[in-house]
């Protein structure tokens, strides 16, 4: 047995979790904490460094020796933190296009709203990419449905029809 120089009830004291300490010995043990960390930050940044550099290390040798191993427990966790975001997994067809997917190329994403950040639903990667390119806007959609009825003789009035006098092109998509 080892000596640390502390008593049983010392060490009962110092191992307690956070929840058994009293308010004002949680508020010593930040105030002591934060002298420490400000009479020690070179040495505490030289840790930190050294353990990013030991982390991102583990990590190469990890990658390398099972490369195809290691992308898909990534992934797997990855995918795991989504559908548990979600509240839901995704089901077995597209949300847009009611497609199955059939290989990589059209698997199902997550969609999200990019200004907030909220989940939509599991889309196939296809339906995802046409919402990238107009930049989830549905005015762009309604365009792209105008431009392909107009030669089926499936005609809206047209901007000049509607007297538009400025022009509502986006710009490149």
């Amino acid at each position: 047995m080892v000596d640390i120089g502390l008593t049983a009830d010392e060490f009962d004291a110092l191992a307690a979790p956070a929840s058994f300490i009293s308010a004002e010995e949680r508020k010593s043990r930040a105030e002591s904490s934060k002298r420490y960390r400000g009479r020690n930050v070179e040495e505490l940044r030289l840790k930190r460094v050294a353990n990013r550099e030991k982390h991102a290390e583990q990590v190469r040798a990890a990658r390398m020796a099972d490369p195809e191993g290691y992308r898909k427990k990534y992934n797997a966790g990855k995918a795991a933190r989504k559908v548990r975001l979600a509240g839901r997994s995704p089901g077995k067809c597209c949300e847009i296009c009611h497609s199955e997917p059939e290989d990589f190329s059209s698997r199902l994403v997550w969609d999200h709203d990019h200004n907030s950040g909220n989940f939509r639903g599991w889309i196939c990667d296809k339906c995802n990419r046409v919402l990238g390119f107009v930049k989830d806007s549905p005015w762009r959609l309604e365009d792209f449905i105008f431009y392909l009825e107009k030669d089926k003789g499936l005609l809206r009035p047209t901007a000049t029809e509607l007297n538009v006098s400025q022009s509502i092109c986006f710009g490149g998509l």
